[in-house]
């Protein structure tokens, strides 16, 4: 199957809260001007092609080879995410410390361990969840994965969401920041079953963390996404 037709819509909503009370004898303020910190939250719908992605449902014509599939997986780490303003200009957004989000980095897990989706677990996040200044922003920008200081380190030391275990490569000695499974029966030639693995995280590393040693990856795999309009 080819990955084109996985897809994540993205939806951008603040809290400003800009109800004031003036008292008449005080100098008037210039709302517009406050750029105090807003809540921000970036909702994420996932998709197959068209259609929503669900686990247990089943999405023919899938590929060059027009297979029918389930999903199995479909989870995801980004970080450094930027909210993108009208004139350009980029503004880091501060993320909220919980248990699926731990500095810059946040988790984000749209299967739910029902209808086949046997590969992740019953939690779900589909949001991201911080503060920015108030401003007009027509974008953001994300980069899928985790920053290297955080990604080569002994996986039982690390605090949610980067605890993960079906998140780690114990080969590689780091995350799998972009796994997207899927299942399908097979009818012919012989009857049977196929399961399409795709695990995106660095490699070709060199450098043995677990001794102290600085990791280096000659190809980190960590794409920018930039979505605009």
């Amino acid at each position: 199957m080819t990955f084109r037709s996985i897809a994540i819509a993205v939806l951008l909503t603040s809290a400003c809260g800009d109800n004031h009370e003036m008292d008449p004898d005080a100098a008037v303020v210039d709302v517009d001007a406050d750029t105090s910190p807003r809540a921000v939250s970036l909702r994420f719908t996932p998709k197959v092609g068209e259609a929503a992605f669900a686990c247990g449902q089943t999405y023919a014509n899938q590929g060059a080879d027009a297979t029918t599939i389930t999903p199995r997986d479909f989870r995801m780490y980004v970080h450094d995410v930027e909210l993108i303003s009208a004139t350009g200009d980029r503004v880091p957004l501060t993320l909220d410390q919980t248990e699926w989000q731990y500095q810059n980095v946040a988790l984000l897990d749209f299967e739910d361990f029902t209808g086949g989706c046997q590969d992740g677990t019953p939690e779900t996040n589909k949001v991201i969840t911080g503060m920015a200044p108030k401003g007009t922003y027509t974008g953001i920008s994300y980069t899928i994965g985790i920053p290297a200081a955080l990604n080569h380190q002994d996986l039982t030391a690390l605090p949610a969401p980067l605890n993960v275990t079906g998140l780690w490569w114990g080969w590689a000695f780091g995350h799998i920041f972009l796994a997207v499974v899927t299942h399908t029966d097979i009818t012919t030639p012989t009857p049977g079953t196929n399961d399409h693995y795709f695990h995106l995280g660095s490699i070709a590393c060199t450098g043995d963390p677990s001794v102290g040693e600085s990791v280096t990856c000659a190809k980190p795999n960590q794409p920018l996404i930039e979505i605009t309009g």
